[in-house]
């Protein structure tokens, strides 16, 4: 399992503090995992974007959720690769048409996924993944403590 982590300050100013860990299992499936610490109500959004050549469909089973699962569920492919992108945590994922453009005066449409939640925080937004066929990665959290499990791996988030 390999993974990376950084910060982000730039919303200091109101208290917030953003930490992203990224992380590739052994089953090469990505997690996502977004901490965002500070206190009081506060909108958060995540912009996940895809390349004009992604496909990305929304899966979700609303009635075959169990508790405690993940809230929504994705397929995408490109080329011959499947994967499911599964989110865990609160709020909306919806998707929308944005612009891509890989030269100037060139745009081309695409598919952006846009995570939007507003309560109180600390919060975590966590997404996966994970490639058909495949097991999805085994998640636990604790707000608690600043640390998450991916396949009963502990990995420190700051």
């Amino acid at each position: 399992m390999s993974f990376v982590r950084g910060g982000h300050y730039a919303y200091q100013h109101r208290g917030v503090t953003h930490f992203r860990m990224i992380v590739l299992t052994s089953r090469n499936s990505w997690v996502v995992i977004d901490s965002l610490s500070g206190k009081g109500k506060h909108l958060v959004e995540s912009f996940i974007h895809f390349h004009p050549a992604v496909r990305v469909e929304n899966v979700n089973n609303p009635a075959g959720r169990a508790v405690g699962t993940a809230s929504e569920r994705w397929a995408m492919q490109f080329d011959e690769r499947q994967y499911f992108l599964t989110t865990l945590g609160p709020g909306e994922l919806m998707a929308r048409e944005s612009w891509y453009a890989p030269e100037f005066g060139l745009r081309q449409h695409r598919t952006t996924l846009h995570w939007s939640w507003e309560g109180d925080l600390p919060v975590r937004l966590i997404y996966t993944l994970t490639p058909v066929g495949e097991r999805p990665p085994v998640i636990s959290q604790c707000l608690g403590q600043e640390a998450v499990e991916v396949d009963n791996i502990p990995l420190p988030l700051s």
